[in-house]
């Protein structure tokens, strides 16, 4: 059975397992309520009949309620809840405990707080209340007033409502929050002239509060009243007013003395961030910190966190709470008068010391909440030192944009709300969606679908996870829609603005928030922040140093850290140190203030970096892994850099920078992206044949390793074409590249004439390398003509050269070509030992391109135990029910199957489980979806859905990045 709720104080609304049953017309809805008035009892038809019609029913009154009894029967059926109207000759009943109604649940909890007070557990009471008082939405069925039953069940729910509120302010004012209660009395002894009670309550909460004249005058005011009637003051009234006289001393004991001045009330529940709120009152409570401070950029919910921790504070933990919202600059005797204020004190109090304060009316056990510290910093600071001066027990909580910097100061760094769900986690229980949802269906009836919640979660990815944002965002789809508010958050920054002529409120707007927070920062560090916005994927100290030109190290130190404080940079860890990078959405508030000139000097600063690292990095070639290490995160910015330009039709610049980043690209698996960049330089760099030659020669090259081997000999074709006698070399690489495709397309003949026509040039290089790849080429054609004996006799012959003593890389790639030929004339057993004989260079290399040459080879699965053997043949069958793709995606692909079958020889911390990932390609999406944002495994353009129907070049994307990754994780092993 599903777990119901129903809503009579308020508008009527009946929920199963959370969920609004649907909405039928007031006479339906009418009859569900007046039977739940009385749940599990019988309630006869002609009561129903009275309560939905008075005095006029209809002659088919009788007809007409059964009807919209099997109408309600129907939608229970519907929903499968098992709740049931039966009928019996005493009438009708609804199945339903007592307590599934909130009138009676309302009922239950103010007598357990009413028994609590007695007891003198007011914080527990307090507990108790504020759950009632929860479920008071309104006037009692204030959506059927016209239906006469209501006027028999109205008096006794506004009655019990009233109570609640009376009994809940009475145990605030026990615990002693006496100042926030005052307004709320005064309503209620202005609108009753009957009911003593709330006078003396607002007489208590007024003395406590250091009013005692005034509390006097309320008397007063009402003795005259009583007196106009013909009455006098009730005793207890008079004895009220004796005790004020007599300053009596419970009026004002240690538990009056916890004033927690009114906390500030968010636009709904809490969201997103309860485990961090657990932690952080322990923190408080435990005593590990006795200033915390919750810092971060504007927007990201400080003041939520905070006020949600003081809560706690307060209801659980019996704190006293003091809370001081600065809105403003505050000198130090505004902070003093604010404070005294906040205690509830009267100004008088103003001119005595803090010491003098603290002593008579902070409490042993008290948390000063200070809200909005960065208004006034250093203010704030000289008072929170002489706060635990004056009370050494005492807690202090502050929000700022940026820390204290105080020696006993603890920092919590407030970050974005997660929007991606984790494994097992429902989208909608996501803190960021679930934000949105909380803020986009208030007052609204309606639920939202799968897709709704697709959407959603994009807006939510779209505005960074900051909670300001989600919050405007949700505002706006409550007025505009879902669809139109995805289409318009894509201009993020202005879209988060709302009208601030209709609200004056700061926090209306997202760019204020940001603007106020820039302010407070240095003109310096002002300036640099728009150049560290260029850079896409973040940067460097080394990299900032360069951008702010500042010729001093500890300047842009003290720049970056301002910037990190106030919540505009965040900071990573990565294998190469601290990274600095911004939320997109501050980014584009950042880049603002340049105009097109000067992003153009910035993306050139940044150019000229990029270009020495890459230079100092590749000048030896053992020094791969640390280029690939150094590099890694600035893919984003690099690709930025290229498209710039590129749109800008800069061929030159373009190319000059993807020749630099050409090993790495390839290195990385970007394949497919390298060779369309230097296609698009080649089509525009007509002007300067060299350079068109050597674009040519690497999209050639690039091609040939996306298995598009037609399209590379175009390429390699074109770029000898234009080839030079000072780029020979080049030429005879190309002619080289050329004839390997030949050979793979089956075109022997044409492959054997390219390798004649340039044997003598051969002889004029003297570029070992180049030589190395004809004599590979040589065998390669030889083994795909089926001359495998020939082509074991010429590796044999490169195997012996002494240059490949100094090229281990290329000795493992000769030996494993030979063990293949060897394999093939059914010399196995020399075969495996060939690559047993490579292995310790290929623990020793790390270089997963040999990894991939020695896939598939029996001869080293024979030399394994039966588990790895068992994982293999798993992969392999994996890999087998894959959709039809070529042969470099099946290459690759095995890759992570050869890594498995290796890791004896690779570290154990670097091992790869190829059959988790090959299955991790056949899962049902979105699964691998989620896991784009959780395993650096899948790139950001990777597709979002990939079927059976998808195109092979997806494939080949994802297997890109699946080398991408193990070759990433070999190279932080070595580095390590």
């Amino acid at each position: 059975m599903g777990s119901p709720e129903v809503s009579l104080l308020g508008p009527f609304e009946f929920r199963v397992d959370g969920n609004l049953l649907p909405g039928l017309g007031v006479l339906q809805r009418g009859v569900l309520a007046l039977l739940c008035l009385s749940p599990g009892k019988p309630v006869r038809v002609e009561r129903i009949i009275d309560g939905l019609w008075g005095d006029n029913p209809p002659e088919s009154a009788r007809n007409v309620i059964q009807v919209y009894v099997s109408q309600w029967r129907k939608i229970f059926d519907a929903s499968n809840s098992g709740i049931s109207i039966r009928y019996s000759q005493a009438g009708y009943a609804v199945l339903l405990a007592n307590d599934d109604v909130d009138l009676n649940r309302l009922e239950a909890l103010v007598t357990l707080g009413q028994e609590l007070l007695e007891a003198g557990q007011c914080h527990e009471a307090l507990v108790v209340l504020e759950e009632a008082a929860r479920l008071i939405r309104g006037e009692p069925l204030q959506d059927m007033v016209q239906l006469p039953f209501t006027s028999w069940f109205r008096p006794r729910a506004s009655e019990l409502v009233r109570r609640t509120t009376l009994l809940r302010i009475e145990v605030k004012l026990a615990v002693g929050d006496a100042l926030a209660q005052i307004p709320a009395l005064e309503d209620l002894v202005s609108g009753d002239h009957g009911d003593e009670k709330p006078v003396a309550l607002l007489m208590r909460a007024l003395y406590i509060s250091g009013r005692q004249r005034e509390a006097l005058e309320v008397f007063q005011q009402a003795r005259k009243r009583l007196e106009s009637y013909g009455l006098a003051p009730s005793p207890r009234l008079s004895e009220e007013e004796a005790r004020i006289l007599r300053h009596d001393p419970e009026l004002l004991n240690a538990t009056s003395r916890r004033r927690p001045s009114l906390l500030p009330v968010g636009g709904g529940p809490f969201r997103g961030r309860l485990s961090d709120v657990e932690d952080l009152v322990e923190r408080l409570v435990g005593g590990t910190c006795s200033v915390l401070t919750i810092a971060g950029l504007g927007g990201m919910g400080k003041t939520a966190l905070a006020v949600e921790v003081a809560r706690l504070m307060f209801e659980k933990r019996g704190f006293a709470v003091v809370y001081m919202p600065l809105d403003n600059n505050r000198s130090d005797r505004d902070l003093l008068t604010e404070f005294v204020i906040r205690l509830g004190l009267t100004e008088s109090w103003q001119s005595r010391s803090l010491f003098e304060i603290c002593s008579h009316a902070v409490d042993e056990k008290s948390l000063v909440f200070i809200d909005g510290a960065e208004s006034a910093i250093e203010s704030v600071r000289r008072f929170i030192l002489q706060l635990r001066a004056a009370a050494p027990t005492t807690q202090v909580l502050v929000t700022s944009r940026m820390p204290m910097l105080l020696l006993n100061e603890k920092i919590f760094e407030v970050e974005p709300l997660r929007v991606v769900p984790r494994t097992g986690e429902h989208r909608a229980e996501t803190p960021g969606i679930a934000l949105f949802l909380d803020r986009y269906l208030t007052d609204r009836a309606s639920r939202v679908t799968e897709s709704d919640l697709l959407m959603i979660s994009e807006i939510c990815a779209l505005v960074d996870g900051i909670p300001l944002a989600i919050e405007i965002a949700a505002a706006r789809a409550r007025t505009i829609g879902l669809s139109e508010t995805f289409v318009g958050i894509r201009d993020r920054l202005q879209f988060l603005t709302l009208d601030s002529g209709r609200r004056s409120d700061a926090r209306s707007s997202l760019e204020g928030v940001l603007d106020s927070t820039l302010a407070a920062l240095s003109p310096s560090a002002r300036e640099l922040l728009p150049r560290l916005a260029v850079p896409v994927a973040g940067v460097t100290m080394a990299l900032a140093q360069e951008l702010s030109g500042s010729g001093s190290f500890g300047r842009t130190f003290d720049l970056v850290e301002e910037l990190v404080r106030s919540g505009f940079l965040l900071t990573r860890s990565g294998p190469t140190g601290v990274r600095f990078s911004m939320l997109p959405i501050v980014s584009e508030f950042a880049i603002q203030d340049l105009n097109s000139i000067q992003r153009r000097e910035v993306w050139a600063t940044y150019e000229k970096w990029l270009l020495r690292v890459l230079s100092d990095l590749g000048s030896s070639p053992e020094r791969g892994g640390a280029l690939f290490l150094a590099l890694e995160s600035e893919e984003e910015s690099v690709r930025s850099l290229v498209e710039l330009h590129l749109r800008d039709r800069r061929w030159a610049a373009a190319g000059q920078v993807c020749l630099a980043i050409y090993s790495w690209w390839m290195f990385a698996g970007r394949r497919r992206e390298i060779r369309g960049w230097l296609e698009r330089c080649m089509a525009g760099a007509a002007a300067n044949a060299d350079v068109q030659m050597q674009l040519g020669l690497l999209a050639g090259r690039a091609a040939a390793q996306c298995a598009e081997y037609e399209r590379s000999t175009q390429l390699l074709t074109f770029a000898r074409s234009l080839a030079s006698e000072r780029l020979k070399a080049a030429a005879v690489e190309a002619a080289i590249a050329q004839t390997e495709n030949h050979a793979l397309l089956g075109a022997f003949d044409v492959a054997e004439s390219l390798l004649g026509s340039i044997e003598g040039d051969l002889d004029a290089i003297a570029t070992p390398p180049i030589h190395l790849r004809s004599r590979l080429a040589r065998a390669l054609l030889l083994q795909l003509k089926g001359d495998h004996a020939g082509a074991e006799r010429v590796l044999f012959e490169v195997e012996s050269l002494p240059v490949l003593a100094q090229w281990p890389d290329a000795l493992v790639k000769v030996r494993v070509a030979r063990s293949e030929a060897l394999r093939m004339l059914g010399r196995g057993v020399e075969a495996r030992e060939l690559l047993v004989l490579s292995l310790p260079t290929v623990s020793q290399t790390k270089s997963l391109e040999l990894v991939e040459l020695v896939e598939g080879h029996l001869a080293v699965l024979a030399a394994l135990d039966s588990e790895v053997q068992q994982v293999l043949q798993h992969g392999i069958r994996c890999l087998s029910a894959l959709p039809s793709i070529d042969r470099d995606v099946e290459s690759t692909l095995r890759v992570g199957l050869a890594v498995e079958a290796i890791g004896s020889t690779i570290p154990v911390q670097l091992k790869v489980t190829a059959s988790q990932l090959v299955d991790c390609l056949l899962r049902d999406f979105p699964a691998p979806a989620v896991a784009a944002s959780e395993q650096r495994f899948f790139s950001r353009d990777y597709p979002r859905e990939v079927t059976d129907e998808t195109h092979p070049d997806d494939w080949v994307t994802l297997a890109d990045n699946l080398l991408y990754e193990l070759k990433r994780a070999v190279a932080v092993g070595s580095a390590g």
